[in-house]
């Protein structure tokens, strides 16, 4: 007959077991543990409270499109964007990728300097190369209020070589400044009563023209203080080139403005005014065929200048 105290002894024993391994069980774990996931204590002066964060949230910076340009055969992009990394803290970033996505450059993140309003240029893409192995760029500022003509020139002229991501200074800049049909001349004109500068991209070789109004009666009026040029407009051809001199736009009243077009031919760069002294301030927009140059005046309306004679006429 079985002993019914049995079942009892050997529970006992099985639980005597488990407490007498218990510690040695609590030791070996704790030390796996520490050995796989070392920790630090952080001081209580040193944390961070939920409060805290919520306080101080991380800024993530947002960049905003400045401007956004595609190369003629759709392989290149170039886009300008400021980013704002914190309220004090603010930079433009310039950068040309291709479009599948293979090439990215960054080619100049600028610091915004918030103390100095008008001494900042925005990097501003320019002109693409009809073969797409170039882009020209410059920097803009803000102007001064009496800045009629704006947008088409800049305080330098950099090229960007798209295959060596070399960049040139061309050490060219102005209000206006215009590349040929075919690529091979840059011309500029800048604000008040300098004249024209022609770049020859094939040499290298710059001319200068004297100030289209140089001595004219323009200068003997003292009202006369503001000259602004620009408006350049090819030939057909590229041979030659015409502009606008707007005289006295920043004088009162403003019916004094006149406008002044000039004609320029690179074979001898020399200047012929075609028309002077316009109270109709037309001035050139096109030049669509070889003996007609299209004007425009204030209210929109057009008209054609022959540039072999000088003459004007409604459309």
């Amino acid at each position: 007959m079985a002993n019914p105290l049995l079942p009892f002894v050997k529970f006992l024993g099985k639980l005597w077991i488990v407490f007498f391994l218990l510690p040695y069980l609590t030791a070996c774990t704790g030390s796996i543990h520490n050995s796989r996931l070392p920790t630090t204590r952080i001081p209580p002066s040193e944390t961070s409270s939920f409060n805290d964060l919520l306080a101080n949230p991380t800024h993530i910076p947002t960049p905003n499109i400045v401007s956004a340009e595609t190369s003629p055969n759709g392989q290149w992009s170039a886009i300008v964007q400021q980013v704002s990394s914190s309220p004090l803290e603010e930079r433009v970033d310039f950068i040309v990728s291709r479009m599948d996505g293979s090439i990215t450059w960054d080619v100049e993140s600028i610091r915004i300097n918030n103390d100095c309003g008008f001494c900042f240029d925005f990097p501003d893409p320019f002109y693409w190369t009809k073969n797409g192995d170039s882009l020209y760029f410059t920097h803009n500022g803000s102007g001064d209020g009496c800045y009629v003509i704006g947008g088409n020139g800049g305080r330098d002229f950099m090229r960007l070589d798209l295959s060596t991501r070399k960049i040139e200074d061309l050490y060219i800049h102005g209000s206006w400044i215009s590349i040929s049909p075919d690529e091979r001349f840059i011309a500029a004109l800048t604000w008040e009563h300098q004249g024209l500068l022609i770049k020859d991209l094939g040499t290298g070789k710059d001319t200068q023209l004297e100030f289209a109004l140089l001595g004219h009666e323009i200068f003997r009026r003292e009202t006369a203080t503001a000259i602004n040029q620009g408006y350049i407009v090819w030939s057909p051809d590229g041979g030659s080139l015409a502009f606008t001199i707007i005289a006295g736009y920043c004088d009162y009243p403003s019916s004094f403005s006149n406008t002044y077009i000039v004609k320029v031919d690179l074979h001898s760069m020399t200047q012929q005014m075609l028309v002077e002294n316009d109270d109709g301030n037309r001035v050139t927009i096109e030049w669509p065929e070889a003996n007609r140059i299209h004007l425009e005046d204030p209210d929109g309306n057009t008209w054609w200048l022959n540039p072999g004679t000088g003459e004007v006429e409604g459309e």
